[in-house]
């Protein structure tokens, strides 16, 4: 999954974790491990697909008519302004929908409670986005337990998302039969047999917080 911000000149920036982004404060994030590159507006970070121009926030335009936005919860999801209503991106029909880039934070404190926040693992320990503190080429840095150590940046994971505090599981995660990855919009169990299946409540038994 990518991550994108708006910069203070209004413009989308799609990034990865490796970039490093860093929280200064509540107005301005920096991206430590990508050299001169813009500064982002802390409010406007969300997660997107890899394989399409799609992230959280972006304008959902039915049949050229404005409908909502793109939200993830714990999957991607339509959000209907009129309305209020969340469909899961999965169960529509997007024959007759577009989406377009969202440049602005306008609504981002708007529907921040319907969004989860951003949250990665690493070694059964769950934290946001925002305890990140540097990144360089030893690893990522995190503020844990009031200490900072380097921790190999392909062992943070991303978590599936949840509007709870308690994020169980996380993308790469192996399951008794397959690992969970991003398919159709939503975390999915890829069979070892390349097959997908639905996540389902086995998957969480035994799991403490990821």
């Amino acid at each position: 999954m990518k991550l994108r911000g708006i910069t203070l000149d209004g413009n989308p920036l799609v990034f990865e974790l490796k970039d490093g982004p860093i929280k200064i404060n509540e107005n301005i994030t920096i991206l430590c491990a990508r050299p001169n590159s813009p500064i982002i507006q802390t409010k406007s970070l969300v997660r997107g697909l890899d394989d399409l121009n799609i992230f959280e926030m972006d304008y959902i335009f039915i049949d050229n008519k404005f409908y909502g936005f793109v939200i993830y919860t714990d999957m991607f999801c339509a959000y209907c302004y009129k309305t209020g209503e969340i469909i899961p991106l999965h169960k529509m029909d997007l024959s007759n929908v577009r989406f377009v880039t969202n440049s602005t934070s306008f609504h981002a404190n708007e529907l921040k409670s319907y969004r989860s926040v951003i949250r990665y693992t690493v070694d059964g320990y769950t934290f946001p986005l925002t305890r990140l503190v540097f990144v360089d080429k030893d690893g990522a840095y995190l503020y844990v337990n009031k200490n900072v150590s380097p921790i190999p940046i392909e062992d943070l994971k991303m978590c599936t998302g949840s509007l709870t505090n308690e994020d169980k599981l996380h993308f790469g995660q192996t399951v008794h039969d397959g690992t969970i990855v991003l398919n159709d919009y939503h975390p999915m169990v890829k069979r070892f047999n390349g097959q997908f299946r639905e996540i389902e409540e086995e998957d969480y038994d035994g799991l403490g917080i990821a």
